[in-house]
């Protein structure tokens, strides 16, 4: 634990391989990801007010799936560069931001979705 919280862990330009439990751990994170973006494929797909939502959930997903691939593959190979850890943290920092601006959209998705129908009901009306 005291490693953790050294700048010579998360900014050494070639750390050792990860160890098992966060290799299979990570693992685990990158198939969620394409099990989800696949699920949100297929959601996207339906009419209704809520495809935006479905498709950037979709590309929340697509792309996670594809940055956590390379972390790995990078960490696995033990490229100097691009293997340090202070990437793994990045992306975690970046998905935090980027899931909160989705659940914010989220939020008010029901709003936008009663404004439409009453729009919808005054045009009804209108010749």
């Amino acid at each position: 634990m005291n490693n953790l919280l050294t700048a010579q862990f998360w900014f050494n330009q070639s750390p050792d391989s990860l160890i098992p439990a966060m290799q299979n751990l990570l693992l685990a994170i990158i198939a969620f990801f394409l099990a989800a973006a696949v699920a949100c494929f297929f959601l996207k797909k339906r009419q209704g007010f809520y495809k935006p939502f479905w498709n950037k959930l979709s590309i929340f997903f697509i792309s996670n799936f594809i940055i956590g691939a390379l972390l790995d593959f990078f960490s696995l190979e033990l490229v100097p560069f691009l293997s340090a850890r202070i990437w793994f943290a990045l992306w975690v920092i970046g998905m935090v931001v980027w899931i909160v601006f989705i659940v914010i959209y989220a939020k008010r998705l029901p709003d936008k979705k009663r404004q439409f129908i009453a729009e919808q009901n005054y045009k009804k009306y209108i010749p």
